[in-house]
């Protein structure tokens, strides 16, 4: 089996805090819950880890910095917005990872 490191494994440790992750939402100017619902959480739980009362588990946490990379990698902010509501409203989740992870 090859041991390379493929595009979508994670670093060892990610950190993410409250304010990236406000801001995150805010640069795609999702709502709360258009935020919450792209993700498959609840807005309480998006809300605390946006306060701070609480963090993403580990899969959330990869989640989201990829997310993160993906937009930096976009043109603009809201060419990352557009593209990331009409992959939800076209497949959810799963189209959201596979845009995530397309070769470019």
């Amino acid at each position: 089996m090859d041991n390379q490191k493929t595009s979508f494994e994670s670093p060892q440790y990610i950190h993410l805090t409250a304010q990236m992750i406000v801001d995150m939402r805010q640069k795609l100017n999702m709502t709360l819950r258009d935020f919450s619902d792209m993700l498959g959480v609840s807005q309480s739980t998006v809300l605390s880890w946006e306060r701070g009362t609480s963090e993403p588990n580990r899969t959330y946490t990869v989640l989201l910095a990829q997310l993160q990379n993906k937009i930096k990698t976009q043109q603009s902010e809201t060419t990352a917005s557009k593209v990331i509501k009409g992959l939800l409203i076209a497949g959810g989740l799963t189209a959201l990872f596979a845009w995530m992870y397309q070769k470019e």
